[in-house]
């Protein structure tokens, strides 16, 4: 989807607090208002987790709280939407998880 480019996504866990992280290099830029947004799909259903923008590194980081013990999706998407308030995907998918 978007050449020359790869996210990865993990759980950070330091023994007091855990973290959802996701990281992109290689993407485009975002403009003024732009914003990418990660979805967390469990059954079909889309959640937000969140919005982050890139500069012209190409490097993006989306870091989320997780509050309960786990953490359920069976699929991740990243968006490049027009700003950063959607509830729903309004912009082109740019990664996603295999």
């Amino acid at each position: 989807e978007a050449a020359d480019s790869f996210g990865v996504a993990c759980i950070v866990d330091n023994g007091k607090t855990r973290q959802f992280v996701v990281y992109v290099f290689g993407a485009p830029q975002t403009d003024s208002k732009e914003a990418y947004q990660v979805w967390l799909v469990k059954d079909g259903q889309r959640r937000s987790a969140g919005t982050f923008r890139v500069a012209d590194q190409g490097m993006g980081v989306l870091s989320m709280p997780i509050a309960s013990n786990t953490l359920a999706f069976d699929t991740i998407g990243i968006t490049l939407e027009p700003d950063d308030r959607g509830d729903e995907p309004r912009g082109v998918k740019i990664f996603g998880s295999a």
